[in-house]
């Protein structure tokens, strides 16, 4: 092996790098954008719709005829 093949299994390793890293940030930043929206306070039309999910007879399935 000579100093060329060196040279480009460094650029090659330094690119796999790289790109790794990309991935985890995005990866990383979504679930902390994910959290963040879960965490913010409901506005009172949200609030009034999650009322309504919660009232027993409501979901799919529940139907007693």
């Amino acid at each position: 092996m000579n100093w060329q093949d060196g040279l480009l299994m460094g650029f090659i390793g330094c690119s796999a790098t790289v790109v790794g890293f990309l991935i985890a940030f995005y990866v990383a930043n979504r679930n902390f954008k994910k959290s963040q929206e879960k965490s913010k306070p409901l506005t009172s039309v949200e609030k009034s719709l999650k009322d309504l999910q919660d009232i027993p007879g409501s979901k799919a399935g529940d139907d007693c005829q």
